[in-house]
């Protein structure tokens, strides 16, 4: 399923980006280290590899990670990890206080990531640990910028 919510994300990136007409300041994923929170298929995640970043981690829960690496190998022309697409890495990610010392330890470096992105990941009905995350990582990555969409409910 793609989200309403990550059309929308994708649909900005896309308005930003032909608005910089070049300006790579004013870019959003060109050149950038992008990190995806809650990346499930890695539709978002996959379209920004494709659009210019410089790498791309896509982080979910583990059940997750199967689905999305099948689908980051889908995605590379003849299997060629070099051919027309950013380095894409998937990652679990477990949200809630302790999510430093039970995900990938590559999340936690500082400085590591110049855009957060984080599409439909907010369920008013079932709270979760994904604020303290999302704290964090900006802690970590005080320069990044957060892209955060939320979907309506039907």
């Amino acid at each position: 399923v793609i989200w309403d919510a990550s059309r929308s994300l994708l649909a900005h990136v896309a308005h930003v980006r032909a608005q910089a007409g070049g300006d790579a300041a004013a870019e959003l994923i060109a050149g950038r280290r992008v990190l995806e929170i809650g990346a499930g298929t890695g539709v978002v995640g996959l379209t920004l590899a494709r659009l210019g970043a410089k790498s791309v981690v896509m982080t979910d829960k583990a059940s997750q990670l199967p689905l999305m690496e099948r689908n980051v190998e889908h995605n590379r022309p003849g299997g060629d990890p070099s051919a027309g697409i950013a380095p894409v890495h998937c990652a679990e990610l477990c949200w809630g206080d302790d999510w430093q010392h039970e995900s990938d330890d590559s999340l936690s470096r500082r400085d590591a990531f110049d855009t957060i992105i984080c599409a439909d990941c907010v369920y008013p009905d079932r709270p979760s640990g994904l604020a303290t995350v999302l704290l964090d990582l900006l802690d970590l990555n005080p320069s990044a910028t957060l892209l955060l969409t939320i979907g309506r409910s039907a």
